[in-house]
């Protein structure tokens, strides 16, 4: 009995917070939009040297931009989604995608200096790959799942790190079945909202 009355206190204390942060105008109130990390822009090049006197292999260069939107159709509720773009060459290959992601988000300020914003998305790219003048293309569909805690370095902005799951349902190059891929991983995001 104990256990379950100090089980209450507590899922009061963070979720009776969270209702009344969000009320007041901060993270997760009805209304705002959140741009985030998803808002990713990098840029990565890599080159190898050979372990032994032969020649060194190609090296590798990928781009990837990828903005975000969510919006907060009531407290704590959020719809949005993510359009990206990679484009990755090693060598004589080249691969492109472009895709998008629907996603539904529940953002809670447990405080004024944290907040918890896991989302569940559907993203959805399509690739194609050239390598020496041959091509071919091909497509994913997956579930993603990212449940940051964020915390404010100032007014409206946030940074947060947490687990992340992408499980490919299905996985198709060339009218083929592809190997269907699981990522398990810990994810930074950074972001903000008004």
């Amino acid at each position: 009995m104990k256990h379950l009355v100090t089980s209450s206190i507590i899922a009061t204390a963070l979720f009776g917070s969270s209702i009344a942060f969000a009320a007041a105008g901060d993270f997760g109130s009805a209304g705002q939009f959140v741009i985030s990390s998803d808002l990713e822009v990098s840029f990565t090049s890599t080159s190898y040297s050979a372990a032994d006197d032969g020649d060194d292999p190609d090296s590798d260069t990928v781009i990837t931009i990828a903005p975000a939107l969510d919006y907060f159709i009531i407290d704590n509720i959020s719809v949005g989604g993510q359009i990206g773009y990679t484009n990755a060459s090693s060598g004589d290959v080249s691969t492109s995608a472009i895709g998008v992601g629907p996603r539904v988000g529940y953002g809670m300020a447990f405080s004024p200096t944290v907040s918890f914003f896991p989302r569940l998305g559907f993203p959805y790219p399509s690739i194609s790959v050239d390598v020496d003048g041959a091509d071919g293309s091909g497509s994913t569909t997956s579930i993603d799942i990212f449940a940051p805690i964020q915390f404010p370095p100032a007014n409206h902005f946030f940074v947060g790190i947490g687990p992340s799951l992408n499980l490919e349902l299905s996985s198709s190059f060339e009218d083929a079945d592809q190997d269907k891929a699981t990522s398990i991983g810990v994810a930074s995001v950074v972001g903000g909202y008004f």
